[in-house]
């Protein structure tokens, strides 16, 4: 015959077991909860007109060498604070973790290679007579989304790029 101890014991180790179990989906659901406030402030970064706007303008701007982009635009990147500080704040969420790298991607990953590929010759230049460490994090946001779409080659398919 079993107890009466024996059958608190057991109700007090199931009490136990329930409780951290709460405790862990609690948390789970906090860390999500979180996660998706960060994803809708940063993802809000990106739906701004100014934002837009000015993409449109950086990438129509044409030049073929260093030399013919500063007597066209000046020396850097002037017109470029809203995006290109949005960029770098991508790449520092991902950095940290803050965002998953598939909700960038999905909304304009292949955006952001056309931007690097057409300015990386004058964020080059900037981070040699300048600073080093110039447009670092949007290199790094760039970096993680083509790392993505190469880990997840459906999602180019999703994207419409094959």
């Amino acid at each position: 015959m079993i107890e009466f101890s024996t059958i608190l014991s057991f109700i007090q180790a199931f009490g136990i077991i329930v409780g951290v179990a709460y405790y862990m989906m609690n948390i789970r659901n906090t860390r999500k909860t979180h996660e998706l406030q960060v994803t809708m402030q940063a993802l809000s970064l990106f739906g701004s007109k100014a934002f837009w706007n000015e993409f449109d303008e950086l990438m129509a701007r044409d030049w073929q060498t260093l030399e013919e982009y500063h007597e066209k635009y000046g020396r850097g990147l002037s017109l470029a604070s809203t995006v290109f500080i949005t960029l770098e704040q991508m790449g520092v969420l991902l950095r940290r973790r803050l965002i998953h790298p598939s909700i960038p991607w999905d909304l304009y990953g292949t955006y952001t290679f056309k931007l690097w590929e057409k300015y990386e010759p004058v964020i080059m230049e900037l981070r040699r007579d300048f600073s080093p460490d110039a447009a670092l994090w949007v290199e790094y946001f760039v970096m993680e989304m083509r790392r993505y779409s190469k880990e997840h080659p459906e999602s180019e398919v999703l994207t419409g790029l094959k």
